[in-house]
């Protein structure tokens, strides 16, 4: 009953008895006399969960959300659960049964209210584009097409080239599909491209980027971390607020989910 329901579920309750099933099988594990109410469980899912095969599914805690991997036969997508938290600009999701790539990501923390996601996506098959409100503990089901490593070669006006590091052909991608990505493109970056029916459709960003600044305010060399910070321009054109002792030509690490200072690199 909890898996045919899994998808209808509020993301907390999911997650709430996934953890049981969790904890089912960790009593199992540490003592065998125990018995394990879901045991089988697998094979429950290969014959009542979907309608298409599976070969392996596994349920985990991933940052608070639950994660389920899924593979079926060969060629097939692949998705998995991730928190809203964690979409990033350029990635593939399933939304509404349609796939979209996300254009841009806000974080946002409107007073004394629940922080939300602002994200705007745009639909793979028509093209459309709209925005969509995601609660921060919203399971948002993350797509993995056919992914090729690349590496980052430079951008010609909205066009922004990639090369294969293993055959070196070149793909381009537009300023439209890659949205707010494009803010941390920097060359010779690899990068996994994600390609859906042999057409490029969006990135994988890593989780941090090294940007160099190349205008701030001057620095305070007495100025400690605080809660005080200052506007900086990145090679890229990304605005990071940052600490007021950076300064300019410093590398710093920023969050791609955020496009948050996070350290000096």
């Amino acid at each position: 009953r909890f898996f045919q329901a899994a998808f209808d579920k509020n993301p907390a309750d999911l997650f709430a008895e996934a953890m049981i099933v969790a904890c089912e099988h960790a009593r199992h594990e540490l003592n065998p006399e125990v018995p394990d109410r879901f045991a089988g469980i697998e094979e429950y899912l290969a014959g009542s969960f979907c309608d298409r095969p599976w070969k392996h599914m596994e349920i985990g805690v991933d940052d608070g959300a639950v994660s389920a991997f899924q593979q079926g036969s060969e060629g097939e997508r692949t998705s998995m659960a991730i928190p809203a938290t964690q979409l990033r600009p350029g990635m593939v999701i399933k939304h509404n049964n349609d796939l979209h790539g996300v254009f841009s990501v806000e974080h946002r923390t409107p007073g004394n209210l629940r922080a939300f996601i602002q994200a705007k996506l745009r639909n793979l098959r028509t093209g459309a584009m709209f925005e969509h409100r995601f609660r921060s503990g919203d399971a948002i089901e993350k797509v993995t097409v056919d992914e090729v490593q690349m590496e980052y070669l430079y951008n010609d006006g909205d066009s922004y080239y990639f090369m294969n590091i293993e055959n070196y052909e070149q793909t381009h991608l537009t300023k439209e599909i890659l949205g707010d990505a494009v803010d941390y493109l920097i060359p010779n970056l690899q990068i996994q491209v994600e390609f859906f029916d042999g057409k490029a459709v969006g990135v994988e960003l890593p989780q941090t980027v090294e940007l160099t600044v190349v205008e701030t305010e001057p620095g305070l060399k007495s100025a400690s971390a605080t809660n005080v910070t200052k506007a900086a321009k990145t090679e890229t054109g990304l605005i990071v607020q940052v600490p007021p002792f950076i300064n300019e030509g410093e590398k710093i690490r920023v969050d791609t989910s955020e496009g948050a200072y996070l350290s000096r690199a």
